[in-house]
């Protein structure tokens, strides 16, 4: 995929639908492989009524058994997940250890194939990311994974698993690869069997998780439960030690015996594991722990939490070995209840009003005296065990997705689509304009095209080519394809290094869609990339617009700037596809020394999808006669006919030779000027980058020799050359006509240094010298008397100053000149000597509008200057940039104009 100019362009920008952001993992889940009897059916079945618990299964699968040529164990998975889906249990397909990047396509084959049958039975995928490959490259391959993942089963989660509770600072690192937007939850194995020493290893590595994904939650994996005796207290002391902390999910490690009983456990607070419960600021609720008499508030095992939907306050503690029956508890804080609290034994299964309570009303504060039990975890409900659930507003309407999450969401609906697409047909019209001045009559070129996409590239077949109206065939000679080096790199492309940079501007309209405007900036200011912005639609993810202008160019192009746009152009299966369906491209090109500006658009329609008939209608395009290209890695080239096959042109063209005749009708020259000769044009002079532009036509040359490199990348310099064999008549006109007696011939030489430098994508700055030599000589009309001026030679120097962006070309000069010796002329009547010295500066904008196959071209320009006399005044000359057609330039001179001109075609 690629932005060519000039000539020809195309890009594929695949976009799907994407689900609306999936429900957060958690609960209580168990593990599971398939080389063991499930775990969690059987438990479910013991523990009968069900509990209402949050719950689901990890199940721990090898890819290569279930997917892809001899997946010995597909049919026991499927049995599986069919297990679960009928007893809609969630389940969370672990598959081990991302590949190595040389193992990329068949990973993602395998993962396509694994999400598809699963789609709907598997909640989650979690893949292994410890330490040991660099963070960048693991980064690159978990995004490549989740977009494959979902752009097969769009509402799957993505789980960062195989971490240790020791991995915070490697997970750090590879939060700096910018994968947040890429994954719902980070799997951590438990550290400890015992909760309070684990949950104190997982605290750092909770932090780091609230703190770089906020939205992402962390599930504890492998947590041993132990026997019957010990895994009910384990699961309670696990699941309240974790309660209202990023790790929303704990996975057990048990027996279908061991699980059943520990599931009564998690039913008795069923629910806070339901609720929004969040820490509650010990300070702010001026909690005390008080046990003889001593304040124990720092040491005493407690939590304080805040159910966020009922506003109810929860008060959990432990009681250590040393508790005893006559060890009571006094527990002192504000809250709102202002009633006895109840006292909830989650492994007992039993409730009851605390009796001893005091309540300051004052104060709000309420003092409750409790004994704590050694074997097992309390809790006291502050609500007082009514079910007082307040209406909750949400407020996320307004909120603003963050804009790797608009990336990540895009890419998966980009490769939702691109599993779909494996050819298309399109027929692609496009329309190229350029104009080498304001005062030349323009060339349009229109090209009728049929484009063919499939998975190994793209081609064109050119169906007809227009140049000014007139049609020419298929045996047209090759035009050098001038386009910008072929950018590898794309925004929003997926890719082991990262190429750009993105922010999020904000929400906007591109048509009647809603889309986020997301602006990209190369990391890498040498290369050639892009920045510009791009339209993301915030309902489908789908691309809707993109404007992109490449930097770092190669000449002879300087500028690169385009607008794509994207829509629905297709359907399979009753699917929408949004296609690349309209392309407007604007490039300047470095052409003769001169800034060219290249008018382009591309419009695509009649696309045909996955056509049985793709191969042969393809075949028979390339069995004709007619001029077609392919795109490469190099860029778009001339993909040719050499016997009954078609190859790739490696050595595109380079250069340009054309006959060169006409006949210019000027009083200026004594008799009709013939001009026959040759037009040449080489891009590649002297094997360099160096251009030469010449035209040769017998009786006048032009030339022109550029190097578009010579003190850095934005630095040109050239050389121009002018050169006529002919005289030119030199006439002035009063109100009765010609003055032929003041008749002068002129044979005149003039060559030039230019300098320019372009220092935006858009606007250049040019010094220039000029020398220019006129041989003065009487004509046999010149009345005796009249004196000859002298021949001399004149050095100019100026500055020049464009600027070309969206079809507008505005630009300015001033210059300044001294003749090398300027006596008195003609009969000296007016003749002024500071005029041996003279100014010329002139300013203009113009602009071309399409309607289609009309085209307007409007210029307005103004031109004037100091001490100009006869000889350098403005003219109407067919080599002056102030010409109009039809006017002679002979005797017509103006020391000041402005001149509105207009043209039709």
């Amino acid at each position: 995929m690629t932005l060519p100019t000039f000539l020809l362009a195309v890009a594929l920008a695949p976009a799907p639908s994407a689900s609306p952001a999936a429900a957060p993992l958690r609960g209580v889940g168990v593990e599971e492989s398939l080389d063991a009897d499930p775990v969690l059916a059987p438990a479910l079945d013991q523990a009968r009524p069900a509990t209402a618990v949050p719950m689901f299964v990890r199940l721990t699968v090898t890819p290569r058994e279930v997917a892809g040529e001899g997946a010995a164990r597909a049919a026991v998975l499927d049995e599986r997940l069919s297990l679960y889906a009928a007893r809609k249990v969630p389940v969370v397909l672990a598959l081990g250890p991302l590949p190595t990047t040389d193992q990329a396509e068949s990973w993602k084959a395998r993962l396509r194939e694994i999400a598809g049958k699963s789609r709907g039975r598997v909640r989650a995928y979690e893949f292994a990311t410890r330490p040991g490959v660099p963070a960048g490259e693991l980064a690159f391959l978990l995004k490549l994974t989740t977009v494959q993942v979902r752009a097969a089963d769009a509402g799957a989660l993505v789980v960062a698993g195989g971490l240790q509770a020791a991995d915070t600072a490697w997970l750090e690192s590879l939060y700096r690869e910018d994968v947040a937007a890429y994954l719902d939850a980070v799997a951590v194995e438990a550290p400890a069997p015992d909760a309070l020493e684990g949950a104190s290893a997982l605290a750092p590595l909770l932090a780091l998780v609230e703190r770089e994904d906020p939205t992402a939650v962390v599930a504890v994996t492998g947590i041993p439960l132990g026997d019957e005796s010990l895994a009910p207290r384990r699961l309670g002391d696990w699941e309240l030690r974790l309660l209202a902390t990023k790790a929303a999910a704990h996975c057990y490690a048990a027996t279908a015996a061991a699980f059943a009983p520990a599931l009564s456990v998690a039913t008795a607070v069923k629910d806070l594991l339901t609720a929004e419960v969040v820490p509650l600021d010990e300070k702010g609720s001026s909690l005390k722990l008080l046990r003889a008499g001593q304040d124990v508030t720092s040491s005493f095992p407690h939590r304080l939490l805040y159910n966020v939907g009922t506003f109810s306050t929860y008060f959990v503690y432990w009681g250590g070995p040393e508790s005893g029956p006559a060890e009571t508890l006094q527990i002192e804080l504000r809250e709102s209840a202002g009633k006895p609290p109840l006292i909830r034994d989650p492994l007992k299964g039993r409730q009851g009003t605390a009796r001893e309570f005091l309540r300051d009303p004052h104060t709000k504060t309420s003092r409750v005296t409790v004994v704590p039990v050694p074997d097992r975890p309390l809790l006291l409900d502050f609500n007082g065990g009514n079910d007082a659930y307040v209406s909750r507003a949400e407020v996320t309407e307004g909120v603003l997705p963050s804009v790797a999450e608009i990336i990540a969401r895009h890419q998966e609906a980009q490769a939702g689509q691109d599993a779909l697409i494996e050819t298309y047909v399109a027929d692609a019209r496009m329309e190229q304009h350029f104009r080498p001045s304001a005062t030349d009559p323009g060339f349009d070129v229109v090209t009728d095209n049929r484009f063919y996409f499939d998975r190994e590239g793209t081609e064109w077949e050119e169906l007809s080519f227009t140049l000014n109206g007139s049609k020419w065939g298929a045996n047209r000679p090759p035009f050098p394809l001038l386009q910008p080096e072929k950018v590898l790199s794309l925004p929003l492309d997926l890719r082991l290094n990262k190429d750009y940079t993105y922010k999020l501007e904000g929400v906007d309209k591109v048509g009647d869609r809603r889309a986020y405007a997301v602006q990209f900036q190369p990391l890498d200011g040498s290369r050639s990339l892009y920045r510009g912005t791009v339209w993301i639609d915030a309902e489908t993810f789908v691309k809707l617009k993109v404007q992109a202008v490449q930097t770092q160019l190669s000449p002879p192009v300087v500028s690169s700037e385009e607008i794509q746009y994207f829509m629905p152009a297709a359907d399979l299966d009753g699917r929408p596809l949004s296609m690349f369906t309209r392309l407007v491209g604007r490039q300047i090109m470095l052409v003769a020394g001169r800034n060219l500006l290249v008018e382009r658009e591309v419009k695509f329609s009649n696309f045909r999808v996955n056509a049985q008939d793709f191969a042969s209608v393809r075949a028979a395009s390339r069995a004709t006669n007619h001029v077609m290209y392919r795109d490469t890695e190099r860029g778009l080239r001339y993909f040719v006919k050499k016997g009954e096959q078609r190859v790739v042109e490696d050595n595109p063209t380079t250069t340009a030779k054309a006959l060169a005749f006409g006949v210019t009708i000027d009083p200026s020259y004594d008799f009709p000027l013939p001009i026959v000769g040759i037009n040449y044009l080489d891009f590649e002079f002297m094997g360099k980058k160096q251009q030469l532009a010449l035209l040769f036509g017998g009786v006048l040359a032009l030339a022109n020799v550029q190097h578009p490199k010579i003190l850095g990348p934005r630095v040109d310099a050239s050389l121009d050359l002018f050169a006529i064999a002919v005289p030119v008549n030199d006439q002035v006109y009063d109100a009765g006509g010609e003055i032929r007696g003041q008749r002068l011939r002129d044979h005149p030489f003039s060559t030039g240094v230019n300098l320019g430098w372009q220092f935006t994508d858009f606007q250049k700055l040019t010094a220039s010298y000029q020398f220019r030599f006129d041989h003065y000589s009487a004509d046999k009309q010149t009345r005796p008397g009249f004196a000859i001026p002298d021949s001399t030679v004149t050095n100019g120097f100026g500055l020049a100053y464009e600027y070309k962006r969206k079809g507008y070309a505005l630009g300015g000069n001033a210059f300044t000149y001294r003749r090398g010796s300027w006596d008195s002329w003609g009969t000296g009547e007016g003749f002024d000597v500071d005029q041996q010295s003279y100014q010329k500066y002139s300013a203009s904008l113009s602009k071309d509008f399409f309607f289609g196959l009309h085209k307007i071209h409007v210029n307005a320009a103004y031109y004037g200057g100091r001490h100009l006399d006869r000889f350098s005044m403005y003219q109407f000359g067919f080599f002056d940039e102030n010409r109009i057609h039809g006017v002679p330039s002979a005797g017509v001179r103006f020391g000041e104009l402005a001149m509105l001109r207009t043209g039709y075609s």
